[in-house]
């Protein structure tokens, strides 16, 4: 328990509860003992840590609604960040020579019985980052939410194109002149992304690789983002048992709202359902040859996916329609 002197402070509570509050000023312990009534009994204080999890992609599958569902329990620490323009922490990609006491002062205090996942969908493309994260922590969980690569890709364009029309940029080109069907073979002609060229992006195999060159499969999840948005709770039901939080996502927190038509989450103190104002952006029109070659282009790259992990997907998925 230590000296006297590192003793922080002393409360007489009446009639017969006596704190303690114990601070250890050498190895900064903030554990708490309570004596009441003759009886010991300690209560922890939050503190910030590496995450237990990451969540690393892929965009436009569904992370962000992951993350929500999983933040209708307590059993998670969530990390998220709103600044300016930056809706990730980015430190694998971007932060990592800031330094891992650095990157723990960006997360959530936690208590020790708590998973602490941090939610940045860009690390799946970088490939420094699975030596990064293995460098940080060798057991860190991966989570990847995976979707129809091709549905990924009108949805990516889609999400670019209204947030130029919101801040008043000029607007992308047709879906058609970024990517053409010449010649037989398809050409991406511009990079609205170009750190995420769109025609290598849904070459999800690739990626998983890299991944998997230093974390086992025992410590990496892959879920259904279509399988996210029609049951939702069989997916996060995955995730918990995964992260070792079995039940603590219930139908009391993610359930069908008939009258609405959508899903609904809700925690504690809010309560949020999804509309047809929240549920998706008009996609743009594709020709069914260049549909037809873009699931051509992804389709040995979702043959070589389910060769490395062991689960099919059943794509192609997507045929066009809003989603």
């Amino acid at each position: 328990m230590g000296s006297p002197s590192h003793w922080s402070c002393v409360h007489l509570l009446l009639p017969f509860q006596i704190s303690l509050s114990i601070s250890e000023s050498e190895d900064k312990d903030i554990s708490h003992v309570h004596i009441t009534s003759g009886r010991i009994y300690s209560t922890e204080l939050p503190q910030r840590r590496l995450p237990d999890a990451l969540v690393v992609g892929a965009g436009k599958c569904g992370t962000d609604a992951l993350i929500t569902y999983l933040n209708t329990s307590k059993s998670f620490a969530i990390n998220t960040i709103y600044s300016g323009d930056m809706h990730e922490l980015n430190f694998f990609n971007n932060h990592f020579d800031q330094g891992i006491q650095w990157y723990i002062d960006q997360m959530p205090p936690v208590s020790s019985s708590q998973v602490s996942i941090e939610k940045c969908a860009p690390y799946m493309w970088n490939p420094q980052v699975p030596a990064r994260v293995h460098q940080t922590k060798q057991d860190m969980k991966i989570i990847m939410v995976l979707c129809d690569p091709v549905k990924r890709l009108v949805s990516l364009y889609s999400h670019i194109n209204s947030y130029k029309l919101a801040d008043g940029s000029d607007p992308l080109p047709p879906f058609s002149d970024i990517i053409q069907l010449k010649d037989g073979k398809l050409i991406e002609n511009v990079h609205p992304r170009p750190s995420q060229p769109f025609l290598e992006s849904g070459k999800y195999s690739v990626f998983v690789s890299q991944w998997l060159e230093f974390f086992p499969l025992e410590q990496m999840i892959f879920i259904s983002g279509e399988d996210l948005i029609t049951q939702p709770l069989v997916e996060i039901n995955k995730v918990t048992d995964f992260l070792g939080k079995s039940g603590s996502v219930t139908d009391r927190n993610v359930y069908y709202d008939k009258g609405r038509g959508y899903y609904c989450f809700e925690s504690d103190n809010s309560k949020w359902c999804m509309d047809k104002s929240t549920k998706g952006r008009a996609h743009p029109e594709l020709s069914p040859q260049l549909l037809s070659s873009l699931q051509n282009h992804f389709q040995p790259y979702n043959k070589k996916l389910e060769e490395l992990i062991g689960k099919n997907f059943g794509w192609p998925k997507y045929f066009g329609k809003k989603s």
